[in-house]
């Protein structure tokens, strides 16, 4: 991996540790989500003007990505109900980068990663697992249900990761296919709510400005990341973008003052020494 891939994928964590962590800061979490999710593809049309569109061999890996994309999400409201998030979390995201690794040597002909960088994307997977886990309070218990959807899921944004660096490297345009997949997502996101009885017009209210700057965020670190993915190995690039946990954590004690703990300092180091891994290999 170049080194401009790996401080791609860096900057990307950066920018998507900000953008969750500015999230946090409205009063309903999951409309201010929402409003950002859907804005970014208000903010992809400039890009695509200026890119212009991924030739038409990317559409079906499109097409199943937003599939993939919507069913996960699915899969993660549900393993969120089923488990709290101190379990589901580490779960999902922990096994995600593990599995992009494996499956872009077999699928993609990515190189078979030495034993260091294996180690840092291990590291890394620790790390996250740490860091969802420093919140865990007592009596929290995991059930069968819960823990196979949160492995489903975490199946699912190893998928998602895997159709977007295919597509992307098909397409030699890896900015337009990212603005592309950002207006489909922005789109198909609110028919999906809308099965809940959720409307745009409930969760853009209060938030519509909000979610128009944050997407600007937003839709740079997906491009980012989409870009390192069609240059760099996606395991350890999938890996890097994990690292956002660590980046929101570091905003989480400086800027709102929050408590750090063993745990979360044990994964900071990890996830310190997993970066350093992989950009030693």
């Amino acid at each position: 991996m170049s080194l401009t891939v790996f401080l791609v994928a860096l900057l990307s964590a950066i920018l998507h540790a900000i953008w969750n962590a500015a999230t946090r800061t409205r009063p309903d979490v999951g409309a201010a989500y929402a409003a950002v999710v859907v804005m970014a593809g208000v903010v992809s049309l400039p890009v695509i003007a200026l890119y212009g569109l991924p030739g038409w061999e990317v559409w079906p890996y499109a097409t199943i990505a937003t599939l993939i994309n919507l069913v996960t999400t699915r899969l993660i409201m549900a393993a969120n109900r089923q488990l709290p998030f101190s379990v589901a979390y580490p779960v999902m995201r922990g096994i995600s980068p593990v599995i992009v690794t494996l499956a872009g040597v077999v699928l993609l002909g990515d190189r078979i990663p030495n034993i260091v960088t294996f180690a840092g994307i291990i590291f890394i997977s620790v790390a996250v697992m740490l860091l969802a886990q420093s919140g865990q309070t007592r009596g929290e218990k995991a059930n069968v249900r819960g823990l196979l959807l949160a492995v489903a899921s975490g199946i699912g944004l190893a998928l998602f990761t895997l159709l977007d660096a295919r597509a992307a490297r098909l397409s030699g345009n890896p900015i337009g296919y990212a603005a592309l997949m950002a207006i489909i997502i922005a789109v198909s996101t609110p028919v999906m709510l809308a099965f809940e009885g959720v409307w745009p017009k409930h969760f853009l209210k209060g938030n519509a400005v909000f979610g128009l700057l944050v997407s600007c965020i937003s839709t740079l670190s997906y491009i980012l990341a989409v870009w390192g993915l069609t240059h760099g190995p996606v395991g350890p690039v999938a890996a890097l973008r994990e690292t956002s946990v660590l980046f929101a954590m570091a905003i989480a004690a400086f800027m709102l003052k929050e408590k750090l703990g063993w745990r979360r300092i044990l994964a900071a180091f990890l996830a310190v020494s997993g970066i350093g891994l992989l950009r030693l290999a």
